[in-house]
């Protein structure tokens, strides 16, 4: 037998995730993203164990071969014991891309966990995955001292930050784009 760490995620209340995701703007999930890493005292530096972080707070992350050029990773609560669990694709090979599905995959569990299945299910998913993209992004580089980082907007200088963020340069570059930082620096 295994004994995870108690399940240790912020509720709606303490995140200020609305009932309706239609209600959630992207300034909003900002602020989600902000205070989740307040809940676990993370600060605004960037996060050096994703996986460590996410099993120490009980939630428990598999990794895998998915064999789906449409599916990096997915999220669950089961239905034994309502733990949650999140299962990460192996098959692009990359630390990078699964440190992102895993936030992700958390953005999900902590802004679209309330809704039925169904409401998930029946609705456009592309939302639900910006959404969940968009707190991700956040999450990883929060805006301020990611934006401190950012000297110029160039494939080089964003290579230049890429080791002490632990993301990809394209993750790097959507939050540019986000924080409106192109155009601002050359």
């Amino acid at each position: 037998f295994l004994e995870m760490p108690k399940l240790n995620l912020p509720n709606q209340s303490e995140t200020g995730v609305p009932n309706n995701p239609d209600d959630i703007t992207d300034e909003m999930i900002e602020s989600i993203a902000l205070r989740c890493r307040d809940y676990w005292n993370l600060g605004l530096l960037p996060i050096q164990n994703m996986t460590a972080l996410l099993e120490n707070n009980g939630i428990m992350v598999s990794y895998g071969a998915l064999n789906s050029d449409k599916l990096d990773a997915f999220s669950t609560e089961s239905e034994y014991d309502c733990s949650y669990h999140i299962f990460l694709g192996t098959d692009k090979n990359s630390g990078l891309r699964s440190r992102f599905d895993s936030a992700h995959e958390l953005g999900h569990l902590i802004m679209h966990n309330h809704l039925p299945r169904t409401v998930f299910l029946g609705k456009n998913h592309s939302f639900f995955e910006r959404q969940a993209n968009r707190f991700a992004s956040a999450f990883l580089m929060p805006s301020k001292t990611f934006k401190e980082d950012v000297w110029m907007t160039s494939i080089e200088a964003l290579r230049s930050i890429r080791s002490r963020w632990n993301v990809s340069i394209g993750a790097m570059i959507a939050r540019c784009e986000h924080l409106g930082l192109f155009g601002e620096q050359d």
